[in-house]
């Protein structure tokens, strides 16, 4: 795994003071589903926290932005990956004469997408592929039991219809299940702008 269930508890996220709107709501939802999926909530700033599992949303403030494929993305498409660098620190022995170096793992999943709503896809993408997350109607969201550990990511999507509408008042009626199903369309004006709106 790049990341095991034991370590569930050491995620935090990250979306920079100057992100749009949307990649502020995007990392609000990461941490309300990572909560959901694992039973703990994530901090969310605008800095990343050594030592942790950071969770970068949005390219803004990324250090490691240039590890994404971010051209022709589009207003939706998005591209997300896990990062796992090891690294070695010295670490004493408990007579403290005989230092030695033992591994230390740093771990980030990096989302990032086009303006407006492609960031905020990306989460929900990476959800419903890791954890099996279900948005069956605006009331019903099944969330399967946590896996033992969260296979390593490398995706980038762009939908390949710009334009994905309907009028089936579900939608229509309650935009943030809109926004989960990935709909843009005339008929869902309703949908915020902090949500990335939709295409009149």
């Amino acid at each position: 795994y790049w990341f095991g269930a034991g370590d569930y508890d050491t995620v935090h996220v990250v979306v920079a003071d100057e992100a749009p709107p949307p990649e502020h709501f995007a990392a609000a939802e990461f941490a309300r589903l990572w909560e959901r999926c694992t039973g703990y909530l994530p901090r969310v700033s605008a800095t990343h926290a050594p030592g942790a599992a950071n969770v970068w949303i949005g390219r803004a403030g990324c250090p490691y932005a240039d590890r994404l494929k971010l051209d022709g993305l589009g207003p939706d498409g998005f591209h997300m990956r896990t990062l796992d660098f090891r690294k070695r620190y010295p670490v004493p022995y408990l007579d403290m004469k005989r230092p030695t170096r033992l591994p230390l793992r740093f771990r980030h999943l990096l989302i990032a997408g086009g303006a407006p709503r492609g960031t905020l896809y990306g989460v929900y993408e990476f959800f419903h592929d890791r954890f099996g997350v279900r948005w069956l109607t605006p009331f019903d969201t099944h969330v399967p039991d946590a896996p033992a550990g969260i296979a390593p990511v490398n995706k980038r999507y762009v939908p390949p219809l710009p334009y994905r509408d309907t009028n089936y008042w579900m939608f229509t009626q309650y935009p943030e299940f809109a926004v989960k199903h990935r709909l843009n369309g005339n008929s869902l004006m309703d949908i915020p702008e902090e949500m990335g709106g939709a295409i009149g």
